[in-house]
């Protein structure tokens, strides 16, 4: 393949994950995806792009650039929806993988470059977060652009590459604070103490580009006039701090020992992982001075460092093993190529031998508990699962066999991808809490009774009862906090010609209203745990 046939092929992989993603079971309230919607909702109705609340009342947890991208993205649509909201991440995606072609292909070829975007567009990780309404994927192609700058700076084509740099970490700020620059200034530093790359480093940092960094506190700025020593204290001290640091409220909750988040990379990041982690022992700790031990030092140091530090602090989430994807598939990729790698490949192949093994038993096990229905859940995914396990022993069948000083061929790698690409995805669309649980389309059905009472008469005003999640504001466009009790009782008792109040509350919260009013208030739609209640004054 070459030119155009190469980046397509590059990006497929990813293009297939983002498309069955789109169009398999995704709860918008799971991950705190409805809260960066509220955002983009607050910004399109209010015009609050510096400070968009959730709720109405309560101040961002991040900086604001996912939902000024979700908010342009909406501009053809006319309004916010699911879809607008979640294509910043889904575009982002694909660009990442794109990028990461182009540093794989430059640094060693077209067959490392197909290999890292490919490794990087089945990490359980990035298929999982690649149309999530968060700034995790936007953030990750931030990290990868400023990579991509320091490659070419290296490689002596250095114009208009210091400033992508800097702007890139600017806007990796921008997206979710601390983490990006964390990742930058921890791969700078271990750079450093490489002699033939220190010049590079030197300048960078010694570029007047460096002061795009100042963008981010022109935003804060703005920020603290508009929400005052709040701000300070509830998203710059409270939310954004603490959440990179693992300090604070973050240190009571989700509390997990040192080196936690490394166990998460290993798991989550399967079978890449140990790929990825072979060669960053290649590049750091056996200072050859060979091309492949330099190329593996390069990728080592735009995830190992970072991994590290957000691995210290309690609290971490495995969303912060994203951004470190990209260096981690370039490093796994790179390593596969070296002919005289002959350790990573017998690695390598083990992984693939236990990945088939796992995916074949627990193929068997929910095809057999699936009552002989051959369209049962169960069945479909233990054939996904089966077909899977086939396609990775098939790859290490075809890897090179203990001994051999071939490079891994592109035959074995591609089924042995395949099968691990066909598991992932297949685990998102039919067996994830997501695709299980069924809440999105409960949710949704529940919203369409509200249009239909909504249109059916006129002065129609929606409040919230007792409602924690998010997503039911956002598809009833109503950015409100819940009420009260007592603010509740105010409103039953207003008089006559006031607009018709609608209730929406869980089924419990529907049960404690009807026995405190009993007079004020009727049922007028339900679906699963919702209720909307009708309040007569």
């Amino acid at each position: 393949m070459t030119g155009w046939r190469l980046h397509a092929a590059a990006v497929a992989p990813m293009l297939a994950v983002v498309i069955a993603r789109l169009l398999g079971p995704e709860d918008l309230d799971m991950n705190d995806q409805s809260k960066q919607a509220l955002y983009v909702l607050d910004i399109w109705q209010n015009g609050n792009a510096i400070l968009p609340m959730e709720k109405g009342v309560i101040l961002p947890t991040k900086p604001p650039l996912y939902p000024w991208l979700a908010a342009l993205a909406s501009l053809p649509a006319g309004q916010p929806t699911e879809f607008t909201c979640r294509l910043p991440s889904a575009v982002a995606a694909v660009a990442v993988a794109w990028l990461i072609f182009l540093l794989g292909s430059e640094r060693r070829g077209p067959w490392v470059g197909l290999a890292a975007a490919w490794i990087f567009a089945a990490g359980h990780t990035a298929v999982k977060l690649s149309i999530h309404v968060r700034p995790d994927m936007v953030l990750t192609l931030s990290v990868v652009a400023a990579l991509l700058a320091f490659h070419r700076i290296e490689s002596g084509r250095p114009r208009g590459m210091a400033l992508l740099f800097w702007l890139s970490t600017s806007l990796s700020i921008l997206a979710k604070g601390p983490p990006g620059p964390m990742i930058v200034v921890g791969a700078l530093g271990l750079l450093w103490f490489d002699k033939a790359r220190r010049p590079v480093v030197k300048g960078l940092i010694r570029s007047w580009h460096l002061l795009w960094l100042l963008l981010p506190g022109v935003w804060g700025g703005l920020a603290y006039l508009t929400g005052g020593s709040e701000f300070i204290r509830y998203t710059i001290l409270g939310q954004t701090v603490d959440r990179a640091l693992g300090t604070g409220i973050r240190s009571e909750k989700d509390v997990q020992i040192p080196g936690t988040l490394i166990l998460i990379f290993a798991a989550r990041f399967l079978p890449w992982s140990f790929l990825a982690l072979i060669g960053a022992w290649r590049g750091l700790w056996r200072w050859t001075p060979t091309l492949q031990a330099a190329e593996l030092r390069l990728m080592a140091a735009w995830f190992v460092p970072a991994l590290v530090m957000f691995s210290l602090p309690a609290g971490q989430r495995e969303d912060y093993i994203l951004p470190l994807l990209a260096g981690a598939s370039l490093a796994a990729a790179t390593g596969l190529d070296s002919p005289e790698d002959r350790a990573n490949h017998l690695v390598w192949k083990w992984i693939l031998w236990l990945v088939a093994c796992a995916g074949g038993a627990l193929g068997v096990a929910l095809f057999a508990g699936a009552a002989g229905e051959l369209f049962e859940p169960g069945a479909i995914w233990g054939i996904v699962l089966l077909a899977g396990a086939a396609l990775v022993a098939a790859g290490a069948v075809m890897s090179p066999k203990s001994g051999s000083a071939s490079q891994l061929s592109p035959g074995s790698f591609g089924f042995a991808y395949a099968g691990v690409l066909l598991l992932v995805i297949g685990y998102y669309v039919l067996a994830s809490r997501t695709a299980q649980g069924g809440r999105g389309p409960e949710l949704r059905e529940f919203v369409l009774k509200v249009e239909a009472e909504r249109m059916a008469g006129s002065g129609i005003k929606i409040s919230f009862y007792d409602v924690g999640e998010n997503a039911v504001r956002f598809y009833t466009r109503e950015n409100l906090p819940s009420l009260s009790e007592s603010e509740l009782t105010g409103l039953l008792a207003r008089k006559e010609g006031h607009p018709r109040l609608l209730i929406i509350c869980y089924d419990d919260g529907a049960r404690r209203l009807r026995e405190r009013f009993p007079a004020h208030i009727q049922v007028a739609a339900t679906s699963g745990r919702w209720v909307l209640l009708a309040a007569v004054p």
